[in-house]
């Protein structure tokens, strides 16, 4: 309902959805109700799991870039190469129940 609402109060073409906090242990099921199947009731789902993926395509995950004091480049690196690491290990995708 609250994407709905942003999305008719400012006249988006999207619906988007951002976790507050965290997305860990929320199931599977809770995606695909929300970005599955051929009609889904959000465009994104931005997530919170810093240098990892979803299943869903609809789904990207973001970090917090606000902390003042570590500097914006070195944040960008630090997470670029966790994902490198998360790849290389094989766990570079979410696990959901």
């Amino acid at each position: 309902e609250s994407a709905n609402w942003v999305a008719e109060t400012f006249n988006l073409s999207y619906k988007a959805f951002a976790f507050p906090h965290t997305n860990a242990g929320v199931k599977n099921s809770f995606f695909e109700t929300l970005v599955g199947g051929e009609n889904p009731k959000l465009d994104l789902i931005l997530g919170n799991s810093t240098g990892m993926l979803e299943n869903h395509p609809r789904v990207q995950h973001r970090f917090i870039g606000e902390n003042p004091d570590v500097p914006f480049d070195k944040m960008c690196k630090a997470v670029l190469t966790y994902g490198v690491i998360n790849k290389m290990t094989g766990k570079k995708f979410v696990k959901r129940a």
